[in-house]
């Protein structure tokens, strides 16, 4: 496979892993009465270590 699409599939993923964080932090916020700022954050950030993680475990299988 091309390098070059392999990585930028990945960007492509940890993109939509932020937006999708983001958007369902959103929701949860306004579905349970919360302030939808702090749950949008907090959805991003735990979305967005959620992207790094398969990232980094797809770069290492890859390297073993």
């Amino acid at each position: 496979m091309n390098p070059y699409l392999k990585y930028s599939g990945m960007a492509f993923q940890l993109v939509f892993f932020i937006l999708a964080g983001y958007y369902i932090g959103k929701y949860a916020g306004a579905a349970m009465g919360w302030n939808q700022s702090t749950t949008s954050a907090v959805g991003l950030l735990f979305f967005l270590s959620t992207g790094l993680f398969k990232i980094i475990r797809d770069i290492l299988k890859e390297n073993v």
